[in-house]
């Protein structure tokens, strides 16, 4: 299947590797955890990637210049606020809470089947539960698997395009989607159309105007 992928997204799959991806046996807190030390270990490496990640998330350095932020020492702590904002949460407080919380699998599965365009496997999961169209993330931002579509808001590495997205985005509508549905982030809280009119990657993929249309049906 054919993706879009900012450079930055690349660059962060890359670099993140598997550890990206929900494992069953880790809490949501234990998971988060990782990426954050991960981050940490990096940044000692000098990974150009985790300066952007840190001047889109961290809201001590917001749009520093990546090169600005090359001689600074980061510490774990400021890694892990970096982390808990990109997901979501206003604190690593609030990411602590969830050290007993298990993943919704099931969720991410479909999440990571929208980002890849595997159709024929989010269908599968639509139809064998489709109370998962309108459930949550349990990350601090709540966004629905709708949401996702849009590519902004959400994690970084996750803000990426299948060629097939127009196909995805009307079997989630067609599955009952909640146009309407909102998730929290930008300090407020936004559709999915609010957050595709605002997002630049499905428009660089040559997306955004037949997903807007499918919105609007």
């Amino acid at each position: 299947m054919k993706i879009y992928q900012a450079s930055i997204v690349n660059s962060l799959i890359s670099f993140y590797g598997d550890l990206l991806y929900p494992d069953s046996d880790n809490s949501i807190y234990e998971h988060l955890n990782l990426l954050s030390i991960k981050m940490f270990e990096g940044l000692w490496q000098k990974e150009e990637c985790l300066y952007t990640q840190i001047n889109n998330y961290n809201p001590d350095f917001l749009g520093h210049p990546a090169s600005s932020l090359k001689d600074k020492e980061f510490s774990l702590e400021e890694c892990k606020h970096t982390t808990s904002n990109e997901y979501g949460f206003k604190s690593w407080e609030e990411v602590k809470q969830l050290e007993k919380t298990k993943y919704n699998i099931e969720f991410e599965q479909c999440v990571d089947a929208i980002i890849s365009g595997n159709l024929d496997f989010l269908k599968m999961r639509l139809e064998a539960k489709p109370s998962l169209i309108n459930d949550q993330s349990q990350y601090g931002h709540k966004a629905t698997l709708l949401h996702y579509i849009a590519s902004n808001g959400v994690e970084l590495w996750r803000q990426q395009v299948p060629h097939n997205l127009a196909e995805i985005s009307k079997l989630l509508v067609h599955f009952g989607a909640d146009k309407e549905a909102k998730m929290n982030v930008y300090d407020g809280q936004f559709t999915t159309m609010e957050l595709l009119t605002t997002s630049a990657h499905p428009f660089a993929a040559g997306m955004g105007g037949s997903i807007i249309e499918i919105l609007e049906s």
